[in-house]
């Protein structure tokens, strides 16, 4: 008996601080777990509350998006003219290039036979002073 007494002895002198370090540690993370359980009782969170700006602030704030918005208003609008006249543009040209390719009008004609007419008198023309 006195060996089997002697044996735990020893045994339980190599297995004791490897299990009180082993119970420590369980010990030590319950604890940690639920020692913010524990606080969260105790101290109830304050309730949050959405702080409203004062009212110039806000009219402020709406003056400002409404001018964004009529900002925004104006440029679209001016975009769309300006793609409006650009595309007025291009429909002359096309009727222009069109209107070259086929017969003169009659005006045209005479307008054109009067322009060679001055310009033929210009460069045909006998100085004053010579004959």
């Amino acid at each position: 008996m006195q060996n089997a007494s002697h044996i735990f002895q020893l045994v339980h002198a190599r297995t004791a601080p490897v299990a009180c370090t082993l119970m420590g540690a369980v010990l030590a993370c319950a604890g940690v777990m639920a020692a913010p359980a524990a606080l969260a009782q105790e101290a109830p969170q304050p309730r949050v509350e959405r702080q409203q700006p004062p009212r110039d602030l806000q009219r402020e704030m709406q003056q400002r998006e409404m001018q964004q918005r009529e900002m925004l208003r104006q440029e679209q609008r001016a975009y769309e003219e300006q793609q409006r006249r650009i595309l007025q543009a291009q429909q002359e040209q096309q009727q222009e290039g069109q209107r070259r390719h086929g017969r003169m009008t009659a005006d045209e004609r005479s307008e054109l036979r009067r322009q060679i007419n001055e310009a033929n008198q210009d460069i045909y023309a006998r100085p004053r002073g010579r004959r």
